[in-house]
């Protein structure tokens, strides 16, 4: 019988990330882990380079859930903040915008583990 996988909240707070946000949800999307056991959640701090609209591009296709909380105050901690208060994992792991899921998951990538990665 296989364990029951359990489920997932990657956080990451982002601000005028344009640039990389793209890659980094597509990568996570990649990861392999069941759609329907995680969500992404990012805690944008009021982005003006497009970062959103990306996100919402992204979102739109994606089987995974993927939420945008406000971050009015800009900074990584109330962003943090924000993003486990909305999350319903039973994991979160924390990641930043140039993450890919290798990074965020470690090498067993189909075993999510609590952890917090970057680039």
């Amino acid at each position: 019988m296989k364990a029951r996988q359990p489920f997932v909240s990657v956080i990451i707070p982002v601000r005028n990330e344009a640039r990389y946000i793209e890659a980094c949800l597509r990568s996570l999307l990649r990861g392999g882990y069941p759609a329907a056991r995680w969500e992404i959640i990012l805690a944008d701090g009021m982005s003006t380079d497009g970062t959103r609209e990306i996100i919402a591009r992204v979102a739109a296709d994606a089987a995974v859930p993927i939420y945008i909380a406000d971050n009015p105050r800009g900074t990584i901690p109330h962003a943090l903040n924000l993003a486990i208060a909305g999350a319903r994992g039973e994991i979160i792991i924390r990641a930043i915008r140039g993450s890919t899921w290798r990074a965020a998951c470690g090498r067993s990538a189909g075993r999510a583990r609590t952890t917090s990665a970057g680039r």
